[in-house]
């Protein structure tokens, strides 16, 4: 039989360690962030990073093996939050299915306008699938990411089709990449022109695109 006290005392004894080692590692994130964010992927430096985070260089390797094991827990962390984003909102699914869409739109458009560096990270994150090294693992984990949207606000409008709150000859999966494009697109001309705020623009346009949706 299992010795549950042994096991107990062990992780007891451990506890301590893991969170700080969890901590530590929110810490050279969120300096890899602003690095990232400021000199781009390619010119950033695990140096930069570890000067940023307040650390030596050794140490910062302990937590991450190399530059791009760095980035890409950014990037897992970043799909985490929007699909949070995603999730939450689905949960109210006494509201109508496309008011619960747009909310889902409008706050990931307010989480990349609340961080400044949410914005030319994501850029960052979508430059390295051009490129040789990181092309497969990055492109194949955007693919989930976007799969999952997907199947989410799919799965939000299909729910409200059942309750006639969706029009019925509708093409959910093709709209759905279409609204997932729109906020990719808003992204990128933000970007360029700071004077389009995606949520001020989405606020406007959203109702009137949506409404074809409604059954």
């Amino acid at each position: 039989m299992t010795d549950r006290s042994f096991i107990n005392r062990h992780l007891a004894g451990m506890a301590p360690k893991i969170v700080n080692r969890e901590e530590k590692q929110r810490q050279i994130l969120g300096a890899a962030m602003s690095v990232f964010a400021r000199y781009g992927y390619q010119r950033a430096s695990i140096e930069q990073i570890a000067e940023a985070a307040g650390i030596a260089k050794g140490s910062l390797y302990q937590y991450f093996k190399n530059k791009e094991e760095l980035f890409f827990m950014l990037f897992e962390f970043s799909a985490e939050q929007a699909m949070q984003a995603v999730i939450e909102l689905e949960q109210n699914n006494d509201r109508h299915a496309v008011l619960i869409v747009e909310d889902i739109l409008l706050a990931i458009a307010l989480s990349w306008e609340e961080d400044e560096n949410l914005i030319p990270l994501t850029l960052e994150f979508w430059s390295v699938c051009g490129v040789e090294q990181t092309r497969q693992r990055f492109t194949e984990r955007f693919q989930v990411m976007y799969q999952e949207m997907r199947k989410h606000i799919v799965g939000i409008l299909k729910h409200g089709r059942a309750k006639g709150e969706v029009h019925a000859d509708a093409p959910l999966t093709d709209v759905t990449s279409c609204l997932l494009g729109l906020l990719d697109g808003l992204l990128v001309q933000q970007w360029v022109d700071p004077k389009i705020k995606m949520s001020r623009v989405l606020k406007k346009a959203l109702p009137v695109l949506m409404r074809a949706l409604r059954g």
